[in-house]
């Protein structure tokens, strides 16, 4: 009985982290001088179900629940972003790339749930402008390995 109370707090904390996460997205997402951009998890399933299109694995696409992207180059705007979202880098989150070039700075993050990503977020950050990329899933190792392969740059 414990264990299920435990276990059904846990739950909802973790789902209220999720959608208090959506919240921050959508606050920003409603302010003038930024962009925004949400792709949802019923966007995915709408892809056909041919198994490839030219040469993209669909079934790994269908792992994602949603993409959030916020960018603003308004400065008051992108400071705000810049504090909101550099403190939703958790110590749950570890740290995959950094790159510094001037006054640029990338930095790209992780997620886990034991071996499978829940989360992918990269801040990008400009001085005047700050975006933040969130893809939101339950991919493994390889699932990441294969997107990547196949998308050309």
């Amino acid at each position: 009985m414990k264990a299920k109370y435990i276990l059904a707090v846990i739950g909802l904390g973790i789902g209220s982290l999720c959608f208090g996460q959506q919240k921050l997205f959508d606050r920003f997402a409603g302010q003038d001088g930024v962009s925004s951009v949400y792709i949802s998890k019923a966007m995915f399933e709408m892809m056909p179900s041919l198994g490839d299109m030219e040469g993209v694995k669909l079934s790994n696409l269908k792992k994602i629940e949603g993409i959030n992207i916020l960018s603003s180059e308004r400065e008051s705007v992108s400071n705000e972003m810049r504090k909101v979202f550099k403190a939703l880098i958790t110590d749950r989150h570890e740290e995959l790339l950094r790159i510094r070039d001037g006054s640029e700075d990338i930095t790209f993050h992780v997620r886990k749930n034991g071996s499978n990503i829940e989360e992918l977020i990269m801040l990008i950050d400009r001085g005047k402008s700050f975006t933040v990329i969130q893809i939101l899933g339950n991919f493994s190792l390889q699932d990441i390995q294969e997107i990547a392969t196949q998308v050309e740059l």
